[in-house]
């Protein structure tokens, strides 16, 4: 394969490829989309046929340099006078019968396998299977190929190969002038094959891709859409009928019908195909709506039993959620112990996270009445070492309470336990009362040290 076409085929592979990069298309609209893709692919398909043709066409063999080098005065002469320039040599008209009855074999042999009396080739024909393009590409191959042939026959060498022949019937003896005459009418048999093959394809390239846009969404469209390009379809496969050279003998015209019904009914089985698997995964998607809803459901359901003993969290004070906590606690053990989706320890722990957080800030509001906290400096001590400490007992209750449950349940051993990360449920709340203990302290002594202003070491003087 030439260098040149190796890397027209690399070129060809990277064009093909980065169009197919369909999840790069950001917001573009996705009719504009499949237009781009449409004719992109096309584009690619058209340059892979061209590449095609120019790596397996038919090529013929070239007369051998070395041997014309022996006998032609290949000074740039014109064309015409080519032929006047080569001596009389045995040895190179013998090598041009050769080249010549190769091109006669291997071209009558192209011709006769490549189409049968019915119009339908042997070795490059699709099936009916491949739906109406693959009649389209077969066409355009076979006059792509036929093109080469005739393109290679232009070159000088090649011609030289009939001139010399030619020229040689008038002075050779009679044996060799017969051989080669026989020979060369042999030639024009062929190359009126050729001629009139590639008329064929030419002619039925011009009038069947007529019908290539109305093919196209036989392949990649919908039974719907297909319907609304009948009467356009219907109408250009009218005038091939009519006006077209080659291509409308009855065999040929029902062949391409029967190509277009296949394709329908191909494209009917790949919307069924499809519709299935859309219907296979809706499948899966609704079996996980139900199992999400049921999911939702319960736990709302379960979760909701804990409203009441909830409430006090946001709007009660630290010694009203003690008088809670024992109900709170039974209604958590049942939703661990019965719960079908809220049971998970992961769940649990974080429900208990949530409701430790919620003491914390209910405990800071206590304490501060929900202003900053520079405001317990204007507050009565004694007051606020009350509200202080009230927080240090709701801990204390909290997880009295938890580990009398847990108590409970271990009792039952064939029961869920409480298997939960402690240190991840009170952890913070600790951490909270060392530092309420550290402002016990501080405002208990600012209380002792402010009652001595109320006494007099003197009775005469006013305090």
């Amino acid at each position: 394969m030439p260098f040149a076409l190796v890397n027209w085929r690399q070129t060809f592979f990277e064009i093909s490829r980065q169009p197919s990069a369909k999840d790069e298309w950001g917001k573009a609209d996705v009719d504009l989309k499949n237009e781009f893709m449409t004719e992109s692919e096309k584009f690619a398909n058209d340059l892979k046929e061209a590449l095609n043709s120019m790596d397996s066409g038919l090529e013929l063999r070239r007369p051998d340099r070395s041997i014309i080098a022996e006998t032609v005065n290949n000074a740039g002469h014109a064309n015409e006078t080519r032929a006047l320039h080569i001596a009389d040599s045995p040895k190179l008209i013998q090598h041009y019968e050769e080249v010549l009855k190769e091109w006669c074999d291997v071209i009558s042999t192209y011709l006769e396998t490549n189409t049968t009396n019915d119009g339908k080739g042997n070795n490059e024909q699709t099936t009916d299977d491949d739906g109406p393009m693959g009649e389209l590409e077969y066409w355009r191959r076979r006059m792509q190929r036929l093109t080469s042939i005739t393109e290679q026959l232009k070159m000088n060498e090649y011609k030289d190969v009939f001139a010399v022949l030619s020229r040689t019937t008038k002075s050779v003896n009679d044996d060799t002038k017969q051989r080669i005459q026989t020979l060369l009418r042999r030639w024009k048999q062929i190359d009126i094959g050729i001629t009139e093959a590639a008329n064929e394809a030419k002619d039925n390239v011009k009038y069947l891709f007529t019908l290539e846009k109305f093919i196209i969404p036989l392949y990649n469209g919908t039974p719907s859409s297909i319907i609304d390009t009948l009467l356009a379809l219907m109408n250009s496969i009218k005038m091939i009928h009519s006006i077209a050279r080659y291509n409308n003998t009855t065999e040929r015209m029902a062949n391409l019908f029967t190509k277009i019904t296949n394709q329908m009914i191909t494209n009917c089985k790949l919307m069924m195909i499809r519709s299935n698997t859309l219907l296979r995964r809706w499948k899966q998607i609704d079996i996980g709506i139900t199992e999400a809803a049921n999911e939702a459901k319960d736990n709302v359901k379960y979760l909701f039993t804990l409203e009441k003993f909830i409430i006090p969290l946001y709007n009660g004070t630290p010694s009203s959620i003690i008088d809670t906590l024992p109900a709170l606690m039974n209604s958590i053990k049942m939703i661990h112990s019965i719960a079908r989706y809220y049971n998970t320890t992961e769940r649990m722990a974080n429900l208990f996270t949530k409701i430790t957080n919620q003491m914390i800030t209910n405990c800071k509001h206590c304490v501060t009445g929900g202003e900053t906290y520079e405001v317990m400096w204007d507050k009565d001590p004694e007051e606020l070492v009350r509200h202080l400490d009230s927080c240090l007992k709701l801990n204390e209750a909290y997880q009295q309470q938890y580990r009398v449950t847990k108590d409970k349940l271990f009792a039952t051993p064939k029961g869920k336990q409480f298997e939960f990360n402690e240190m991840k449920i009170f952890g913070k709340f600790d951490l909270f009362c060392r530092r309420v203990m550290k402002l016990i302290d501080m405002f208990t002594t600012i209380h002792q040290f402010s009652s001595l202003g109320q006494h007099r070491l003197d009775p005469r003087v006013e305090p």
